[in-house]
C-alpha cells in the first residue's frame, strides 16, 4: 500500500521543475491546486499554510516544509485523502 505521504513526496519531485529540492510560491501554488482544487476550503488554507511557511523560510519550501502544511491541515480537523491508496 501506498500511503498519502509517499504519493505526495513523488509529486513534490514531479513539480519542482526546477530541480532544485525546494518549490518556490508558483510550484507550490500548482502542486497545492492538484491536490485539492475541487475542496476550495482545504486549497486555501493549505496556501495560507504555505503562504506562512514561506515568509518564516525565505520564499521556498522543502519537501518537509510542505509535508508541514499537510500535518497542520490535519491538527485542524482536515482530512487528508482517507484510507490508503494501493
Amino acid at each position: 500500500m501506498v500511503t498519502f505521504q509517499a504519493l505526495f513526496a513523488k509529486a513534490f519531485l514531479a513539480f519542482d521543475l526546477d530541480s532544485s529540492g525546494s518549490l518556490d510560491a508558483d510550484e507550490i501554488r500548482t502542486l497545492l491546486k492538484a491536490v485539492f482544487g475541487k475542496d476550495k476550503t482545504l486549497y486555501t488554507a493549505a496556501i495560507e499554510i504555505a503562504t506562512n511557511l514561506q515568509a518564516a523560510s525565505g520564499g521556498s519550501l522543502s519537501l518537509e516544509a510542505c509535508q508541514d502544511i499537510f500535518t497542520t491541515l490535519e491538527l485542524a480537523g482536515h482530512s487528508m485523502g482517507g484510507p490508503e491508496t494501493q
